[in-house]
C-alpha cells in the first residue's frame, strides 16, 4: 500500500503547518520500521566442538546456534572445508538461539575449516561462523596413541605423527615404541606425564602394544626462584646482580624468572677455591646461571698454604678423595704419590689437626666420614 498525503492534504485542509507535517513524518518512519523488521538476516553462527581430531569415517559432533532478529525458527547449514558443496540447510527448524548438534564423517584425510550458518523461513542466510580447525588422519590400522595436555604447551613425536594440540592422535603399526616430547609455553613448565606414559622429565617412551593415552601437564611458572649458596672452607660467594653475599644473611636470594644471575667464589687468605656442587656444578670460580628453578650450589675451598708445607714435607703433589665432615668444620684429604698421607684441617682457620703417615697395615684408597 502506497501513501500519497500531498494532494489530499492539500483538498482538505489546505496548506499544512510545520507540526502536522512533522508528525506525519514521524508515522510513516513508524510504519516503515516495522516493515523492515521482518527483512533481517539472522545473525553470525557460532561454531562449537569438543573432539577437533579423528579418522576417515569417524564421525564428528559439532554444534551451531544463531539468533533470528525477528524471533522466527532457524536452520542451519554448515560447510565442511574438505572440498565438498556446502550442505544447506541440513537440520530441522528450531527456536531461534536454540544449539543443533550434527554429526559428520569426514571421507578425506588432512586439515579442514568447519563453519555453519543460520537460515530463517524466508531462505535469508547469516553470516558464516568463525571457522574450527579439525584434523583428520587416515584410518590406522594399529594401536592408537592419543595425546591430551594440561595447562599449555606442546607435544611432538618421533616418528612423525603426534603434534599436539594441532594433531593429538594417530596409529602405529602394533609393538613398536614411540618417543613423546613436551614444550611448555612462555609463562609454562613441564610438570609430568600422567596415563600410560609416566616420568617428570620432558621426554617420554611409550610401547603401543594396544591403544595408548597419555597426558603432558604443564604449569604455569612462578615470578621467581630461590637460590641458595652453601660455603664449604673459607671463603666467600657474591652474585651479579648484587643481591647474593655468603656466608651471612644473604645466602639464599629469590631472583626474578628467566634472570642471568654470575656467582664469583673468593678465597679467603690461607685458602683456595676448589670447586662447585650441586646445580652450579663447574671448575671456575665464577658461574652463570639462568634462574629458571629453585637452584642450590655450593662452592668449595681447600686450605692452601698448610696443604704446599705437607706436600714439600712427603713429595706429594696432590690430594685426593676429599671429604667434608658432616658438619662441614673439617676437611680430611689423603695425599698420595710416593708416601699415603691423611690430613686432616679446621675449615675455619685452615689450621691442620691430624696427620697420619703410612704404615704397613694401612693403605688410603678412600676417606669418609662416620657417626
Amino acid at each position: 500500500m502506497h501513501f500519497r498525503p500531498g494532494p489530499l492534504a492539500s483538498a482538505r485542509f489546505g496548506r499544512l503547518s510545520p507540526c502536522f507535517s512533522l508528525l506525519l513524518a514521524l508515522v510513516a518512519a513508524a510504519c516503515g520500521g516495522e516493515g523492515r523488521q521482518g527483512d533481517r538476516s539472522p545473525s553470525q553462527a557460532r561454531l562449537e566442538a569438543d573432539v577437533t581430531t579423528g579418522a576417515v569415517g569417524m564421525g564428528l559432533r559439532f554444534r551451531c546456534s544463531a539468533l533470528n532478529p525477528d524471533g522466527g525458527a532457524l536452520t542451519y547449514g554448515f560447510d565442511w572445508g574438505d572440498g565438498s558443496e556446502a550442505t544447506e540447510p541440513l537440520t530441522e527448524a528450531v527456536a531461534s538461539g536454540t544449539p543443533v548438534e550434527v554429526e559428520h564423517a569426514f571421507t578425506q584425510k588432512g586439515q579442514h575449516r568447519v563453519r555453519c550458518r543460520g537460515v530463517d523461513a524466508a531462505g535469508r542466510a547469516g553470516p558464516w561462523s568463525e571457522p574450527v580447525e579439525v584434523h583428520v588422519r587416515a584410518l590406522a590400522s594399529g594401536p592408537l596413541l592419543t595425546v591430551a595436555l594440561e595447562g599449555e604447551g606442546s607435544v611432538r613425536s618421533v616418528p612423525d605423527g603426534i603434534s599436539c594440540g594441532a594433531t593429538c592422535e594417530a596409529g602405529y603399526p602394533e609393538r613398536s615404541w614411540v618417543g613423546l616430547e613436551a614444550t611448555p609455553a612462555h609463562g609454562w613448565r613441564f610438570s609430568r606425564w600422567e596415563g600410560d606414559c609416566e616420568g617428570e622429565g620432558t621426554q617420554s617412551q611409550v610401547y603401543l602394544h594396544t591403544d595408548v593415552r597419555c597426558v603432558a601437564r604443564f604449569e604455569r611458572r612462578p615470578a621467581s626462584f630461590t637460590l641458595q649458596v652453601e660455603v664449604m672452607g673459607a671463603g666467600d660467594v657474591h652474585s651479579t646482580p648484587a643481591l647474593l653475599a655468603c656466608p651471612g644473611a644473604a645466602c639464599e636470594v629469590r631472583f626474578p624468572d628467566n634472570d642471568e644471575v654470575t656467582l664469583s667464589a673468593v678465597p679467603r687468605s690461607g685458602w683456595r677455591f676448589n670447586r662447585w656442587s650441586g646445580d652450579c656444578a663447574d671448575a671456575g670460580a665464577e658461574v652463570r646461571r639462568p634462574i629458571i628453578k629453585d637452584l642450590r650450589c655450593t662452592a668449595h675451598f681447600l686450605p692452601e698454604m698448610n696443604l704446599v708445607l705437607d706436600r714439600t714435607r712427603v713429595g706429594a703433589s696432590s690430594p685426593s678423595v676429599l671429604a667434608w665432615s658432616p658438619d662441614g668444620s673439617l676437611l680430611a684429604a689423603a695425599a698420595v704419590e710416593g708416601e699415603t698421607l691423611l690430613h686432616v684441617w679446621d675449615a675455619e682457620t685452615a689450621e691442620p689437626k691430624f696427620l697420619r703417615g703410612p704404615t704397613d697395615e694401612i693403605w688410603l684408597w678412600s676417606v669418609a666420614w662416620g657417626g
